[in-house]
């Protein structure tokens, strides 16, 4: 069932409120006073209510469960994702939020055609993974990022436990499966680098290294578009660190 989204400042011990589009879509819906629904927060809350009152401004609902990080994985990945051209960018976005990212980071690399996005289209790529969250049954909804410079994202401080690993589009590496098999099954926080169709420059590949970042290999003799092994590979990256463990099984 998907879920409705409910402001954190409408939602309080025993009631929440649904307001705006989320009004409309209980509408849509044709939810009636006495049904249960799903409402999530954004931020981790998940709720199972029940409908008291719809009207003109607003619905509430009566608290019936609470359950906190209902469908996040134990795994906080930031997928950090060269840029593409055209709305393909949109599916990497509306996928990887179903497969658990918590982060969306737009990277500007040097071999990217793509360099820009527009604020119409940064919002858009937030609607889509508002939309998603609530579509799957997640409780959180992924931060997407405004679009940096690779080198930016490469120096972001974070904790000295935290992994950091590079897509690269070639043999004779460790695979990823490989690469992971040598990580302490303790990680939580994640940064995967998808570069752009064209693949990471060889001086970025340096400089990654250098900095601490694992690269490893992926596609084989198979060549997967941007938005498909950002998908893929976040999906892969959290199922190997025990990510999906500890997803709640309703």
């Amino acid at each position: 069932m998907p879920s409705f989204l409910a402001d954190g400042d409408d939602i309080d011990q025993d009631q929440l409120v649904l307001r705006g589009e989320e009004l409309h879509h209980l509408r849509v819906r044709r939810c009636q006073v006495g049904e249960t629904i799903e409402v999530i927060d954004g931020q981790g809350g998940w709720f199972s209510a029940r409908l008291n009152r719809v009207d003109d401004e607003c619905a509430t609902a009566a608290i019936l469960s609470h359950v906190p990080e209902r469908g996040e994985p134990r795994v906080d990945l930031n997928l950090a994702c060269a840029l593409i051209k055209g709305d393909r960018f949109d599916t990497a976005v509306e996928k990887s939020t179903e497969v658990g990212v918590r982060v969306i980071t737009p990277l500007r690399c040097v071999r990217s055609v793509a360099r820009e996005a527009s604020k119409s289209k940064r919002q858009r790529w937030r609607r889509i993974a508002q939309e998603a969250a609530k579509q799957c049954g997640r409780s959180r909804i992924p931060e997407v990022l405004e679009p940096v410079d690779f080198e930016t994202e490469l120096w972001r401080p974070g904790s000295p436990n935290d992994l950091r690993l590079l897509a690269v589009a070639r043999g004779g590496i460790p695979t990823l499966h490989e690469t992971l098999s040598r990580i302490a099954d303790t990680v939580t926080n994640v940064t995967l680098f998808i570069g752009p169709e064209g693949g990471f420059a060889p001086e970025e590949e340096e400089r990654a290294i250098a900095a601490g970042v694992h690269p490893f290999a992926w596609g084989g003799d198979r060549a997967l578009r941007v938005d498909t092994a950002a998908v893929v590979l976040s999906a892969l990256v959290l199922y190997q660190l025990g990510g999906y463990d500890e997803l709640d099984a309703e």
